[in-house]
């Protein structure tokens, strides 16, 4: 007959990480951080998308400016 070994963790833990509540206490951590870091790089991507539309803006106003600014010169 064979001996069951003797093993470092205790039954205890095991059973308590492996229960339906500690489960689902994981599952929603998981989910919450999960959401979070999506709102997170959705926001990040906004706001590079913003700023690229400020700056193709804000050059189209300089460009006009510099273009009157010529024109004026011409007079």
């Amino acid at each position: 007959m064979l001996e069951k070994e003797p093993t470092d963790s205790g039954s205890d833990d095991d059973d308590e990480w492996f229960s339906p509540d500690a489960i689902r206490k994981r599952v929603d951590e998981f989910q919450r951080k999960f959401t979070r870091h999506e709102e997170l790089l959705k926001n990040f991507t906004q706001a590079g998308f913003i700023f690229f539309c400020f700056r193709f803006h804000l050059n189209e106003i300089l460009e006009t400016m510099q273009h009157r600014q010529l024109e004026m010169l011409k007079l």
